[in-house]
C-alpha cells in the first residue's frame, strides 16, 4: 500500500470526525481546537500535515466545507500530490525503524506528551509514540492525566516494554522519580509508637494512615486482645488509634501495625 492508499483508507474517519466537530461550531476557535483533538484521537501516528494546515486559522474557511467533501476530494484537495504523501510515510517509517532497532527495555529516553486519553498518555520518544498508562504517571493516584501532565510537555520516561512485531511500546513516567513511599518510611522506625487514623476495614484487618499517602496494616490478630471475627468489633473507620510499628517491608512496600503491642 503506498501514501495515497494509506492516506485514503483512513480518510473516511478524518471526515466523520471533521464533520462532527465543524457542525458544532464551525467559525469558532473552540471548533478549530476540537477538531484538532478529535483528529489526533482517532489517527494519532498518521495525521496529515497538510489536514493539519487546513485547520490554522487562516484557513478556516477551507476547512468549513470539509464536512460536505468527499473521501477522494478530501484527499486530493488536503494534500498537495501522492508524493507528498508517500514522502511523509516514507520519513515516518524510517523514523520508527530507527526508534526500534536501538530502543531496548530498562532506557530512560526524553519524549514529549503529544495526546492525553481517559487511560494514559501517548508520549513521541523520537518519532514513535509510545503509551504511559496511568497508573505509570504518577505514584500517586491519577484520576486523570491532564491532573499531572500537559500536551507538548517535555519530560524522561522509563521504556518498560518494546514488542516489535506489533510496535507497541509501554512507558512510565513515574519510574524516572524516586518513590515518594521510601521518603516516608524512612521517617519511621521498628517499635516506634505512632498514632493514625482508620481509613479502611477488610477480612483481615484494618487500614491505617501514616500520614497522607503513606498507610500501614493492623492484622486481626493485633487489632484487640481478645479474638475477633470482623475487624468493626475492635476499630471504625475514622478512629484515632495508638499502634506499634512491627514491621517495616521495603521489599514488598507494606507496614505493620499492632494495637495490642502498643499497650504493653
Amino acid at each position: 500500500m503506498n501514501g495515497a492508499q494509506t492516506l485514503l483508507s483512513v480518510t473516511s474517519t478524518w471526515y466523520s470526525v471533521v464533520n462532527a466537530a465543524f457542525q458544532v461550531e464551525i467559525d469558532t476557535w473552540r471548533g478549530r481546537k476540537s477538531v484538532k483533538a478529535m483528529l489526533q484521537s482517532v489517527t494519532p501516528a498518521r495525521t496529515c500535515p497538510a489536514l493539519e494546515a487546513c485547520l490554522e486559522p487562516e484557513n478556516l474557511s477551507f476547512a468549513a466545507d470539509l464536512y460536505a467533501t468527499s473521501d477522494a476530494e478530501l484527499c486530493e484537495d488536503c494534500c498537495e500530490s501522492p508524493e507528498d504523501i508517500e514522502a511523509y510515510e516514507a520519513e515516518r517509517e524510517k523514523k520508527e525503524a530507527e526508534v526500534f532497532s536501538t530502543l531496548e527495555a530498562g532506557q530512560t529516553v526524553r519524549g514529549t506528551v503529544k495526546r492525553l486519553v481517559d487511560y494514559g498518555a501517548f508520549i513521541d520518544i523520537g518519532g514513535v509514540d509510545g503509551l504511559a498508562h496511568i497508573s505509570d504517571l504518577a505514584w500517586h493516584r491519577v484520576k486523570h492525566p491532564s491532573d499531572v501532565l500537559e500536551v507538548g510537555q517535555e519530560l524522561d520516561v522509563y521504556v518498560k516494554s518494546v514488542d516489535p512485531e506489533s510496535k507497541r511500546i509501554s512507558l512510565s513516567v513515574k519510574d524516572t522519580m524516586r518513590d515518594p513511599w521510601y521518603d516516608s518510611a524512612e521517617k519511621y522506625s521498628e517499635g516506634q509508637i505512632i498514632e493514625g487514623k482508620v481509613i479502611k476495614l477488610t477480612d483481615f484487618g484494618a487500614f491505617m494512615e501514616i500520614e497522607p499517602g503513606f498507610d500501614g496494616l493492623i492484622p486481626m490478630g493485633e487489632l484487640a486482645d481478645k479474638r475477633i471475627e470482623r475487624a468493626d468489633e475492635a476499630v471504625h473507620v475514622g478512629d484515632i488509634v495508638r499502634v506499634k510499628i512491627l514491621r517495616i517491608d521495603t521489599k514488598r512496600k507494606r507496614i505493620s501495625l499492632s494495637i495490642t503491642k502498643a499497650r504493653d
